[in-house]
């Protein structure tokens, strides 16, 4: 770590204060057991939340809806993968929309469970793929929402046991779920197989779940 985490608790009641206050600046945030990752302010607004494993877990979003070449991705996952590779591959478009999932991705990773962090003020913010054009309020708001659907499946039942249920799946995000556990897996492997990010894939399990499917 480049710096000590000075305070404990839950992220998202720094991130407010901060909000609150209008600061900018990078909050460093560690979730024993998930890692580490950089939330940015820009006067109150959040605008980047990031990991060293990002591009990883896009690539493998991307090979898992067939979007990139299988060898070449498979090549930079052997080595250390860089955005610079993913839009490469994906193109700047689809890039930019599964770098905009992942903030959020990580926004519910680390902000509502218990953590260390701390905050260091910056004068401005110099980051690559800005993310703009949310209430950041109101965002983190629904984002709780999300991680409380989730968050009991979020650790010790990573490794249960999924399987395909009864019921139809309700839409087509469902049947593709459904369909890569037809003969069934653990969470986590679903998780890590799943075209969709971490907490998607999770929202879609309990709603399978709810329904029987």
């Amino acid at each position: 770590m480049a710096h000590a985490f000075e305070e404990t608790g839950r992220a998202i009641d720094a991130i407010r204060a901060l909000m609150a206050a209008e600061r900018t600046g990078c909050l460093r945030v560690h979730v024993p057991g998930r890692g580490s990752a950089s939330i940015h302010m820009l006067e109150g607004e959040v605008i980047g939340a990031a990991t060293d494993r990002d591009a990883e877990c896009i690539l493998r979003r991307l090979i898992a809806r067939g979007r990139v070449p299988s060898a070449e991705a498979s090549a930079l996952l052997d080595g250390k993968p860089t955005m610079a590779d993913v839009e490469r591959l994906a193109g700047s478009d689809r890039a930019n929309r599964l770098i905009a999932g992942r903030f959020r991705d990580n926004l519910i990773d680390f902000s509502f469970d218990a953590g260390r962090f701390e905050f260091t003020k910056m004068e401005t913010i110099r980051i690559p793929h800005i993310q703009l054009g949310h209430d950041s309020a109101g965002l983190m708001r629904e984002l709780e929402v999300v991680h409380g659907r989730i968050v009991a499946w979020m650790g010790d039942r990573a490794t249960w046991h999924i399987s395909s249920g009864e019921q139809t799946p309700r839409s087509p995000q469902q049947r593709h779920i459904q369909a890569l556990c037809t003969a069934g897996m653990t969470l986590d492997k679903l998780v890590a197989i799943s075209p969709f990010f971490r907490a998607q894939t999770l929202v879609l399990v309990v709603q399978m779940i709810d329904h029987g499917s």
